[in-house]
């Protein structure tokens, strides 16, 4: 390490509305000193009148989520672009918010990192065009599977693994939890990605088979209809974050099969609140836990996620290893330690910290 001040950082910031307060990647703000820009959800009318005049840039930007918003913000960047030198950049995600900022690389010199989610199938689908992605210093990845995409398109230095964080402060086991005495609560919480074809048959077979297995799924309204008539199934949608730490505490287990993924919030929430995992086994999964702190189910597979839940529900020893797995794991992924990882990604494109051989702030 070279020095260990960081770098002033702008931190081009979007809140999802499907996240709990608590919840999303955005937190890591909170524990890094940093200028902030938030998307302009409610734009003034100079911002309305200026991205008017710049909409050309938003029809060429070729990526399905860059909105009205995400221009407005860029432009608010690039004015604080053009009158400093030597900061960082971050868009916190990137597939979202950045497109255009990296022109100006060559006027002032600044840095631009920029953090992606996607999976790299969806990825191609979303960020249709990529010539963009040469603008970036440093892109942060959130699980390992995508490296190879992107350092593919940017070469290996500019490219690290860091993970994704979790509030290990609000979610936390339940104190003196007890065993559920008449009923077993496994939990699922989430939709993007989720496998709820997966999910509603191994719910129709208990429900056929084992009355006292009941589900509570966490979810938009919208996928409710997947569970029409289990009376073993409890859906609920918009819950306080209270609430949601309250499902996530009173459950036995956590089931959640999966389409794809890079990280998680919801994986990583109930790990922090000490629950037993069962997932479905893909490379982004693995980055945040293995065989030996969890169920690892091949994708699609509801037999085989049936099955290994019953042995699990029949196990209570098996349950209790894998639960205090669970929160030890969780707490190496505590936003103060992703965001000091964050920050070494930072000194690394300011030439602060010398180059690392794994490509990942995280040893």
């Amino acid at each position: 390490m070279l020095d260990s001040t960081p770098p002033n950082v702008n931190l081009i910031l979007l809140r999802h509305d499907n996240h709990a307060n608590v919840s999303g990647y955005d937190r890591i703000s909170e524990y890094i000193h940093h200028r902030p820009f938030h998307h302009a959800v409610n734009p003034t009318f100079v911002q309305r009148a200026v991205s008017a005049l710049l909409r050309p840039l938003l029809t060429r930007s070729d990526m399905q989520w860059y909105r009205k918003a995400s221009l407005i913000t860029e432009t608010q960047a690039a004015l604080r672009w053009l009158v400093t030198s030597g900061e960082v950049f971050h868009f916190v995600y990137g597939e979202n918010s950045y497109r255009y900022l990296g022109w100006l690389n060559r006027l002032r010199s600044n840095h631009v990192v920029c953090t992606y989610h996607t999976p790299p199938n969806r990825f191609r689908e979303v960020v249709r065009n990529q010539h963009h992605l040469a603008g970036i210093d440093a892109v942060i990845v959130v699980s390992r599977v995508c490296l190879d995409f992107f350092e593919k398109v940017l070469g290996p230095d500019r490219v690290h693994f860091v993970p994704h964080g979790v509030d290990t402060d609000f979610f936390t086991p339940a104190v003196d939890k007890k065993p559920n005495a008449d009923r077993l609560q496994c939990v699922f919480v989430g939709s993007h990605l989720r496998d709820f074809e997966v999910l509603s048959r191994v719910a129709r077979d208990f429900a056929d088979t084992d009355a006292n297995i009941h589900f509570n799924v966490v979810t938009a309204e919208a996928n409710f209809r997947y569970f029409d008539g289990l009376t073993n199934v409890a859906c609920m949608a918009g819950l306080s974050d209270e609430q949601l730490r309250g499902v996530y505490q009173k459950a036995d287990i956590f089931t959640m099969p999966l389409t794809d993924c890079t990280a998680n919030n919801s994986l990583l929430e109930a790990m922090a609140c000490g629950l037993p995992i069962m997932v479905s086994d893909l490379p982004g999964v693995r980055d945040y836990v293995d065989e030996t702190t969890a169920i690892l189910v091949p994708v699609g597979d509801d037999q085989q996620f049936g099955q290994r839940l019953r042995e699990l529900i029949s196990d209570q020893a098996l349950r209790d290893r894998l639960a205090k797995m669970s929160r030890a794991s969780a707490l190496e992924f505590s936003f103060p330690k992703v965001a000091r990882m964050t920050q070494d990604v930072y000194r690394h494109v300011t030439g602060q910290l010398s180059t690392t051989t794994d490509n990942s702030a995280q040893s």
